[in-house]
């Protein structure tokens, strides 16, 4: 608490010394015309101010209101502030108040990096046995690439793991451990770039420096009815500087969380946004417009019609490529087994430490392309093409300790990443070993075999756990339907297929 109480205390000065400069001009909201122009363009904004220094006195009050009143209870977020009373549905407890400040600026920038492309409901899960596995940064640093990979295994976008275990190794080798509280100091940091490092340090060292992200964004755009391409040079900068006429010097780490969460609960995009419960509605020309265009008599359904959520322009997403993969689960069954048993093993493979899924244990897999003639090679010769180097033999008919049973098409899965859709041709390749103990389930170093128990422990992707789960329905099947006397005839007919 104490530290919290210091850090607002030096940033009052800061206040009145921003208070002391002078106002900058005001200038009438943007056309949408003009802001496709920004958008389009590197016109000079540098000139450009939307508020007059009233106006955003004003927005910081009333959104700082609302969000000590009603902002989120979240395992990373904390706020002295805070008016908020205990709710029954509360999932969560806050930060403690007197968390030492070097461990609470790690914990922001776990959760903001968490927080990228993923719903806040599935990060607390995992920023919570995150950091109970590791809760300072030097923890972090000393764990391995296959730890972080299993920890984070179902978050997605898996380059994020990577680059937080580069930034943690960092700063423990070059920082003596401590993380820096300074914007410039932290983007120096592997991994952390102006929007992260901007969160950590005014959330985390109570700098006054604005985050923009997606949320704030949409916020930014509906108060000024400002359209173009959101990722072009000229919005993003006309973006920036709207966020910093905006941020509050004496509690920028608060009024950055307060526009998200007006963004995320609020100024929504997936649902209607409830800008009836909006804090800042007053200073909304998009709200503005839409009420006079009601007032009128106007019909909000027609599709020229100005509504609030036709800001900001909505990008045009590129179409994801297609992509068939012929996956290969492959069983060996102890010797003279023919049924799989806890005993089985399944044979697993370390993707690349670059590219899509960096790092992560696999089924075998290749991608089926076409050849020179056009024709898309068949799944069976794809999987007899790749498979028989991680074996380490010629061919799937001499595999040395093992002898094939039996082969099986499983089906199709579909697995979509940001820019790929993926359809998973599952077979499963079940062999037998020729002697007993001839393969051993021990790690090598992108091959490993592993037990059933030991597969449904480790951090998969979703995609691998999808494909598991096809096999572990086909097995019950086998179970339940292929026992006793008939084994032996089951296994002879599959060997004829």
């Amino acid at each position: 608490m104490q530290a919290v109480k210091e850090s607002v205390k030096g940033s009052q000065k800061r206040a009145r010394t921003a208070a002391a400069k002078p106002s900058p001009k005001r200038h009438k909201a943007l056309k949408p015309a003009v802001a496709d122009k920004l958008g389009n363009a590197s016109d000079d904004i540098e000139d450009i101010a939307f508020f007059t220094a009233q106006e955003a006195i004003q927005i910081r009050q009333e959104l700082l209101a609302w969000y000590d009143k009603h902002h989120r209870v979240l395992p990373w977020r904390r706020n002295p502030h805070s008016m908020r009373q205990p709710e029954s549905d509360d999932k969560y407890h806050s930060a403690a108040l007197d968390m030492p400040l070097q461990q609470f600026a790690y914990c922001v920038w776990i959760c903001e990096v968490m927080s990228q492309q993923t719903q806040v409901s599935r990060v607390a899960e995992y920023f919570t046995r995150w950091i109970q596995k590791w809760p300072t940064v030097q923890g972090l640093a000393n764990a391995t690439q296959e730890e972080v990979n299993d920890m984070w295994a179902g978050l997605g976008y898996y380059r994020r793991a990577r680059l937080l275990l580069e930034g943690a190794q960092h700063i423990q080798t070059f920082l003596s451990g401590q993380m820096p509280l300074t914007a410039t100091e932290l983007q120096k940091i592997p991994g952390i770039g102006p929007y992260t490092g901007n969160a950590i340090a005014s959330i985390g060292g109570n700098q006054c420096v604005a985050v923009v992200d997606a949320n704030v964004v949409r916020v930014l755009a509906r108060l000024h009815r400002l359209s173009g391409d959101q990722k072009s040079s000229g919005v993003v900068k006309l973006n920036a500087r709207l966020a910093d006429a905006l941020v509050d010097p004496v509690r920028p780490g608060c009024f950055n969380q307060a526009m998200m969460e007006l963004g995320a609960c609020i100024c929504t995009v997936h649902q209607p946004p409830a800008c009836g419960a909006c804090p800042i509605q007053v200073h909304c020309q998009a709200y503005r417009d839409m009420q006079e265009y009601i007032s009128q008599g106007g019909d909000v359904t027609q599709t020229d019609a100005p509504v609030v959520t036709q800001y900001p322009s909505k990008a045009v997403k590129a179409p994801r490529r297609k992509e068939d993969v012929a996956v290969c689960v492959v069983q060996l069954l102890p010797h003279k087994a023919i049924i799989a048993s806890k005993d089985s093993l399944y044979l697993l493979v370390q993707r690349p430490s670059t590219g899509l899924l960096a790092g992560l244990w696999d089924f075998p897999s290749c991608t089926m392309m076409p050849v020179a003639t056009n024709e898309q090679p068949t799944q069976q010769e794809v999987i007899d093409g790749c498979l028989p180097a991680l074996l380490g033999c010629d061919s799937l008919q001499d595999t040395g300790s093992m002898k094939l049973l039996c082969r099986e098409q499983l089906g199709s899965v579909v697995h979509t990443f940001s820019h790929i859709q993926q359809t998973m041709r599952v077979e499963l390749l079940t062999f037998q070993e020729t002697q007993p103990a001839a393969v051993e389930g021990q790690s090598a170093c992108t091959v490993k075999w592993v037990s059933a128990k030991e597969l449904s422990e480790l951090g998969l992707s979703s995609g691998v756990k999808k494909v598991w789960k096809v096999v572990i329905a086909h097995q019950a099947v086998m179970q339940e339907t292929k026992t006793g006397p008939s084994r032996k005839a089951w296994r002879q007919q599959r060997l004829k297929s």
